[in-house]
């Protein structure tokens, strides 16, 4: 979604500690958006290739910015989702409780408009990434638009460090083609992590803890 030297959030640090790492025995790129600040997606980054410390940063445009309407769609979703599910229990406790899970199913369209106001929208990483073919994808936090259109295209070669917690994004019902997808691989940053994914989504499957 976002990435740089100069850029200091956890999964964006994580993401060039991985990069350096690997850099040392492959050819490595970061693909990634022109945005620096995640709260607007506004395009600060030129686009194109650059070299940022011996590291590669392939960055595409944002399209749109974050929607204006964006947090008021979250605040819907979220009071929506308290009358369904406790604070911090997983989607799979719905299973004893039709009733319940059809009102949660029922949220997948404005769960998916919520994914595409977050952003950040940029169909050209999309296009990107099916044009070309790298070898293995590492992909760093399931969160945002970028992770979620892209890993399905090379879901057979990918990977996804999920740096999730029990939050209440995590609880919409648009996750499962993400978790239950057979065929990315999983790397877990924490034990606790691990657990609480498996409990959350018993399908997915399993990856080794290296956090």
């Amino acid at each position: 979604h976002r990435a740089g030297t100069g850029i200091s959030g956890g999964a964006e640090r994580l993401a060039l500690e991985y990069a350096r790492y690997l850099n040392e025995i492959a050819s490595v790129e970061i693909i990634t958006t022109q945005a620096r600040d995640y709260l607007t997606w506004k395009n600060e980054f030129p686009e194109g290739l650059q070299n940022e410390d011996g590291i590669l940063l392939r960055r595409s445009p944002v399209k749109d910015g974050r929607h204006r309407l964006f947090h008021k769609l979250s605040m819907l979703l979220f009071r929506s989702l308290s009358m369904i599910l406790a604070a911090g229990s997983p989607p799979s406790s719905l299973q004893k409780k039709p009733l319940r899970s059809v009102f949660w199913k029922m949220l997948t369209p404005l769960a998916l408009l919520w994914m595409r106001l977050q952003g950040p929208h940029a169909p050209d990483l999309q296009a990107w990434i099916k044009r070309r073919n790298y070898d293995f994808y590492i992909f760093v936090t399931y969160l945002y638009e970028t992770s979620y259109a892209s890993l399905p295209i090379v879901a057979d070669r990918a990977a996804l460090v999920p740096t999730a917690r029990r939050e209440w994004p995590l609880q919409l019902p648009i996750w499962q083609r993400i978790f239950h997808d057979r065929r990315p691989g999983w790397i877990f940053l924490a034990e606790e992590e691990h657990r609480f994914l498996r409990q959350w989504f018993p399908e997915m499957n399993d990856g080794p803890v290296v956090g």
